[in-house]
């Protein structure tokens, strides 16, 4: 039995339809009633609990029960929004495909000529510890609260002219990865998902007061070969470094291997870099995890490596991985470790495996996105063009839950899943909007 909500926002009164069903309730967010686009770029939660939600045709804040419409006329640079961060002090900050703003006591500031704020298309944003915001685009930027700096490969070395990735260490120092190319929308998205349409990158790292780039004379590799797509701190304090290689293409049709490393550590002073040669499956790597007894784990195009900080182990279809092709990690509270594939799902206790299909669990077999709730329910986003299946499926523990039917789900294929703090879980699905799944319950973790 389907309930209707009238909820007021800014512009129009709507309905929306909510479907009691296996101990929750789902709420459908797309084009038709709230939102200005289905295509949802970000999300975030707020310190005070609103759900900001990013489209490409404008930005939304919801409360729980009204939706503010936020476009140009509002103070947006530009309604197609790619990033969206909060800061320490309560500012939220909404990166555009045309420069930044930022939403403080009810405004949005606005760019003034000559500022040095980015005006390019932001890919990434940050806080360091000490309060300055470090933006990505087209050069890197840092604003002190006061004013803009801008990095550039003139300026201070950076490599290129695209910024995919800004992290800060426990030491206090900024990690920037950095690609020849522009960025495009989507394209961050693409990478932390696998996929690159990047040629050439680079690292460097900033102390605050001076610049490092790796290169061959650091024991580094090519320097300018490598597209980071992912970064750990683990936690002995090494930075591990995760390349998605252009010559993918050739690693993946043919036995064809790369000569430079595909995954680098770095302990403070030396790299120590790792590739076909000495300790991976392939020089293709997705995802880089640390389990709770502190064990690396590395997911490629032709299955998981283990670290244990000695020697390297190896898991492939060969033993009881469900497929080679990684798309997701992922340990939960308990100490198993979930690993996504483009064939489904293995769950790996540290002893034996399970592996989950369409035909034992999954909605669908290619495995987008891993996520642990409050109450220790695993929810698996899945779904791609051109296959068949698609959805999300929720392990409680004992038993599989699949929803994909039009009252649960807007869309198939399940990009990303978050949740908020009252314990709502969030689903992104492409090109279609937003589900909202409302357990009943809210009974949380005692551990958390």
């Amino acid at each position: 039995m389907k309930k209707k909500t009238l909820y007021l926002t800014v512009i129009a009164m709507f309905f929306v339809c909510g479907n009691n069903i296996a101990q929750g309730t789902w709420t459908n967010y797309c084009q038709k009633d709230v939102l200005l686009s289905n295509r949802v770029q970000t999300m975030m939660e707020d310190s005070k609990g609103n759900m900001w939600i990013g489209t490409d045709e404008g930005l939304h804040k919801f409360d729980g029960k009204n939706w503010d419409t936020f476009r140009q006329k509002e103070g947006l640079p530009d309604e197609y929004v790619t990033v969206l961060m909060e800061d320490s002090k309560g500012a939220v900050w909404v990166g555009t495909v045309n420069g930044i703003t930022r939403y403080i006591n009810g405004e949005f500031t606005k760019q003034v000529k000559k500022d040095g704020s980015p005006r390019e298309m932001i890919s990434c944003l940050m806080e360091d510890s000490q309060g300055t915001i470090w933006v990505g685009s087209n050069y890197l930027y840092s604003f002190d609260g006061g004013a803009w700096t801008r990095y550039t490969e003139k300026s201070c070395g950076i490599y290129g002219v695209g910024i995919i990735l800004i992290k800060e260490d426990n030491q206090h120092n900024i990690w920037v990865a950095s690609v020849e190319e522009k960025v495009h929308p989507g394209e961050i998205a693409a990478l932390q998902m696998g996929a690159s349409y990047f040629r050439h990158g680079a690292i460097a790292k900033f102390d605050g007061s001076e610049w490092q780039h790796f290169n061959k004379d650091d024991n580094f590799p090519d320097a300018k070969r490598c597209v980071f797509g992912s970064y750990l701190e683990d936690s002995k304090g090494n930075i591990w470094l995760g390349a998605i290689n252009y010559s993918r293409a050739a690693t993946l049709v043919t036995n064809i291997k790369i000569n430079y490393g595909s995954l680098m550590k770095y302990d403070g002073e030396n790299w120590t870099y790792y590739s076909h040669k000495n300790g991976l499956n392939d020089d293709f790597v997705i995802r880089v995890i640390e389990d709770s007894k502190g064990n690396i784990w590395v997911g490629t195009h032709r299955g998981i490596n283990i670290y244990d900080g000695k020697s390297w182990k190896s898991y492939t279809q060969d033993d009881q991985l469900i497929d080679n092709w990684i798309t997701a990690l992922k340990e939960d509270s308990k100490g198993n470790i979930w690993i996504g594939t483009i064939k489904g799902l293995s769950v790996f206790d540290g002893k034996s495996w399970v592996n989950y299909t369409q035909e034992n669990g999954l909605a669908g077999n290619i495995v987008n996105t891993i996520h642990e709730d409050q109450n220790g329910n695993i929810w698996i986003g899945t779904g791609a063009y051109l296959n068949k299946g698609g959805g999300v499926s929720k392990f409680d523990g004992e038993k599989w839950t699949i929803y994909t039917n039009e009252d649960e789900l807007v869309g198939k294929i399940i990009t990303r899943i978050k949740e908020d703090s009252k314990g709502n879980i969030w689903i992104i699905s492409l090109k279609r909007g937003i589900s909202k799944y409302t357990p009943e319950t809210t009974s949380l973790r005692s551990d958390l």
